[in-house]
C-alpha cells in the first residue's frame, strides 16, 4: 500500500478553510482550528507531522469555552484561485504534490491577507499561550 502524503492533513485544513459553511458555533470553531493549523505549519515552523499539536492546543478547554474563543470571520473569495480539483491535473505524483502545496499556500495566504492580524492573535492566545485567558 502507498503511504499517505504528508500534505494530506493540510489538504483537509485547506479544503475546510476554503469551504467555511455558514456562521454557527461549529463552523466558526472548525474554520478557526483549520486556519490556525495552516498558520502553524506555513508561518510558524510547525512540521506537517506535528499539525495535530496545533489542533489540540486550539481546542483546549470546555465546549462552551471553545465556542466563545473564536468569532466568525467573513470568508474571502476563492473564485479566481486554485482549488482541490486542480490537483488532479498534474501529470505525475511530483506535479500533483506541487499543485497541492500551491493550493494549500494559496488558501492560507488568501485568508491571511484578509484576517491575518486576528489569526495571529488567536494563534498566540490559543496555541502558544500556556494558559488560556
Amino acid at each position: 500500500p502507498l503511504a499517505p502524503s504528508p500534505l494530506l492533513p493540510l489538504m483537509v485544513d485547506a479544503y475546510a478553510s476554503q469551504h467555511p459553511g455558514v456562521p454557527s458555533a461549529q463552523a466558526i470553531q472548525s474554520v478557526a482550528v483549520h486556519l490556525l493549523t495552516l498558520q502553524g505549519v506555513l508561518e510558524r515552523g510547525v512540521s506537517p507531522e506535528q499539525a495535530m499539536w496545533v489542533r489540540l492546543r486550539a481546542l483546549r478547554g470546555t465546549t462552551e469555552a471553545r465556542h466563545k474563543r473564536f468569532v466568525w470571520l467573513e470568508p474571502p473569495s476563492f473564485a479566481d484561485g486554485p482549488n482541490v480539483a486542480g490537483i488532479a491535473q498534474g501529470p505525475d505524483p511530483a506535479a500533483r504534490t506541487a499543485l497541492a502545496e500551491q493550493w494549500i499556500r494559496s488558501v492560507w495566504s488568501t485568508w491571511a491577507a484578509r484576517h491575518g492580524a486576528m489569526l495571529k492573535k488567536w494563534y498566540e492566545a490559543c496555541v502558544l499561550a500556556e494558559r488560556l485567558e
